[in-house]
C-alpha cells in the first residue's frame, strides 16, 4: 500500500486495500471462533465439575450406607449372641428353687 502511493501505481494500491480488507475479515472469523471454542471449553470444564461433584456426592451417599449396614449388622450379630448366651448359661427354675 505504502509502496503504490510512492509509485502511484493504482493497480497495487487495489491490490492492498483488498489484502487489508481480507485480513481484516479473517481476523474477525478467527476471533468469533476463538470466542466459540473458549464457550465450548468453559461448558465442558463446568460439566466435568458437575459429574465430579455428583460422584462424590454418590460415594458419600453410599460410604454412608454401607456404615449403617455395618451398624445394624454388628446390632443383629450382638443381639444374636446376647439371646444365645440367656438360653445357654440359663439355670433351670428347678435348680434356683431346690438352692432356696
Amino acid at each position: 500500500m505504502q509502496e503504490s502511493m510512492r509509485t502511484g501505481d493504482l493497480e497495487s494500491r487495489i491490490a492492498g486495500i483488498e489484502e487489508v480488507a481480507s485480513a481484516k475479515r479473517k481476523v474477525y472469523v478467527l476471533i468469533t471462533m476463538r470466542h466459540i471454542v473458549e464457550k465450548n471449553v468453559r461448558d465442558a470444564h463446568d460439566q466435568f465439575f458437575l459429574k465430579r461433584k455428583e460422584r462424590f456426592q454418590a460415594e458419600t451417599l453410599m460410604s454412608l450406607s454401607l456404615q449403617e449396614e455395618a451398624i445394624i449388622a454388628e446390632r443383629r450379630s450382638q443381639s444374636v449372641l446376647d439371646e444365645w448366651h440367656r438360653t445357654t448359661h440359663r439355670r433351670p427354675l428347678r435348680v434356683v428353687a431346690e438352692e432356696e
